[in-house]
């Protein structure tokens, strides 16, 4: 592929990338090997119109496109993941320069002191700060799984397939029950999702 088609077909998939479901995407990547979501690009983008006809005016390698697209979504979609490790790397900045948590438990005290400071912002209604005070409980949230030896967007990813779960289960209850989610009580919710969470338990 000659570079300059190259770099036309990355700009060309940049820009459809803005336009797909990001979430339909990003699960396939979490949750398929490489060689899986292949197949899933296969069926699913190459059958595309628009695909169809930017990779026809090219003489392409498929293997090779197909790991142009994986590579380009991926950072497309690791925003986030920069951001936790850039904290990763000023937690070991600081750590490399002997100031670091004496013990989990400053870690931990010091999580329920920047919560504490997040509900005076609420209460005051100052977005400024709400922002700022949720940043730092963030923070430190991920200091702390650090001193546990865990990456905090795997603790993230394990409540999002947990509440998907439950959420899930809740929906089928108020299904079942014939309950309307949008027109019923914030109690009636609370006991379908302690419903939700037992059938799960118990499963």
């Amino acid at each position: 592929m000659q570079s300059n088609k190259r770099d036309i077909f990355i700009e060309e998939i940049i820009s459809f990338l803005f336009k797909i479901d990001k979430n339909l995407l990003l699960n396939k990547i979490n949750n398929k090997d490489k060689d899986e979501f292949f197949k899933y690009l296969e069926k699913q983008l190459f059958s595309l119109n628009e695909i169809k006809e930017l990779v026809s005016s090219f003489n392409y390698d498929k293997l090779e496109m197909l790991n142009i697209i994986y590579d380009l979504i991926k950072l497309y979609f690791d925003k986030e993941s920069m951001v936790y490790r850039k904290t990763a790397d000023l937690y070991n900045f600081a750590s490399e320069n002997n100031f670091e948590w004496p013990n989990k438990k400053a870690c931990l005290d010091k999580i329920e002191e920047e919560l504490s400071e997040l509900k005076s912002a609420l209460l005051k209604n100052d977005k400024n700060n709400i922002k700022e005070e949720i940043g730092d409980v963030l923070f430190t949230l991920n200091n702390f799984a650090h001193l546990n030896k865990l990456d905090i967007t795997e603790c993230l990813d394990l409540a999002n397939k947990k509440f998907e779960e439950r959420f899930n289960k809740l929906k089928k209850h108020a299904k079942n029950e014939n309950i309307n989610l949008r027109s019923v009580s914030s109690k009636v919710k609370e006991k379908l999702w302690e419903k939700a969470k037992k059938d799960l338990q118990s499963s």
